[in-house]
């Protein structure tokens, strides 16, 4: 099952492949790329807020954010791909012989190994898009006004990445045999989840009191 290079694709090419009926872009792809979307509308926000004389007291701040903003936007967008190679190597493991005993001792231990990258990467993700919602609080409060409603679709788009993710990390843990490794990825699962919902919400809430300051 050969990646495309979907980075390099239109809206409507790669939405198209994601439609189709290869399992690759997928869910976690998908996720990724929510997220990335997400981040890049906080970074257009701090990018409004930069060089404003109305925003001169956090100037520094704001600057810090866009440098962040733009790893957490390159690494999601990365997680397109790599997703779609992770579920390759779990998809292909499935596939080994399995009809004697060491056959059915490889195929155990490589499908351990390859599920348990596949939960370390949207993993990795989940967390990138947990701090991406954490500088979309930020942004909503001391972002510009002319722009901050998008700091909550950016923060709505981070949190369905945040779940879709997350989703991703529990389909796979059931074949995972490295037991500390499954209880530390389910109470971080737990962690994000709660938190990530927090973040979302704290967004919209400060949003709207800033609007309602404006009328």
């Amino acid at each position: 099952m050969d990646i495309l290079n979907w980075q390099e694709m239109n809206l409507a090419q790669f939405a198209e492949q994601l439609a189709g009926p290869n399992p690759t872009p997928g869910g976690g792809g998908a996720a990724a790329y929510s997220g990335c979307l997400g981040v890049s509308l906080v970074a257009m926000v701090a990018n409004l807020t930069l060089d404003k004389p109305k925003y001169a007291d956090v100037q520094d701040e704001v600057r810090q954010i866009l440098q962040r903003t733009d790893e957490l936007r390159l690494a999601l967008l990365a997680g397109v791909e790599k997703d779609a190679a992770v579920f390759i190597r779990v998809s292909a493991a499935y596939k080994m012989p399995n009809d004697t005993p060491e056959e059915q001792a490889v195929k155990a231990a490589e499908l351990a190994s390859r599920s348990q990258a596949a939960a370390e990467l949207p993993l990795e993700l989940a967390r990138a898009c947990h701090e991406g919602l954490q500088l979309a609080a930020r942004m909503a409060k001391i972002g510009s006004m002319l722009a901050i409603s998008d700091v909550v679709c950016g923060a709505g788009l981070l949190l369905s990445a945040l779940k879709g993710l997350l989703m991703m990390v529990s389909v796979n843990l059931p074949l995972v045999e490295d037991e500390q490794f499954v209880k530390n990825a389910q109470l971080e699962y737990s962690r994000l989840l709660v938190e990530g919902a927090e973040l979302e919400a704290r967004v919209s809430a400060v949003v709207n009191v800033r609007a309602e300051q404006i009328l």
